[in-house]
């Protein structure tokens, strides 16, 4: 509830509650992949699990649209947070640079 209240919120862009849903909706996704068993945001810091996610989707025949897609809503969970667990700053940082390197892949 929190992550959409922060996407639906000011920080978030005000996003609407259909924009929000489909975030929420990947993000679930993709954390239910790194970890099927519990629900760990720091997941989403860790380059091996998202890289292998992608790995996953690209199988499944989404194409780069698709991916950089789930990338940027990765960029907003990111920065939900940045704001909701400080600590993970650093590791936030640097998945960041990951997911810039891998979009530039994409969208050439």
């Amino acid at each position: 509830m929190r992550f959409k209240e922060h996407l639906t919120g000011i920080d978030g862009n005000r996003r609407s509650p259909t924009s929000a849903e489909a975030i929420i909706t990947d993000i679930s996704k993709l954390l239910h992949h790194s970890g099927k068993d519990e629900l760990n945001w720091t997941h989403l810091t860790e380059r091996k699990n998202i890289s292998t996610y992608l790995e996953m989707i690209k199988k499944m025949g989404v194409g780069p649209d698709g991916q950089l897609t789930k990338l940027e809503r990765l960029c907003d969970a990111l920065t939900y947070l940045r704001y909701y667990q400080p600590s993970l700053k650093s590791k936030i940082e640097e998945m960041e640079v990951h997911i810039q390197r891998w979009k530039q892949v994409l969208r050439k």
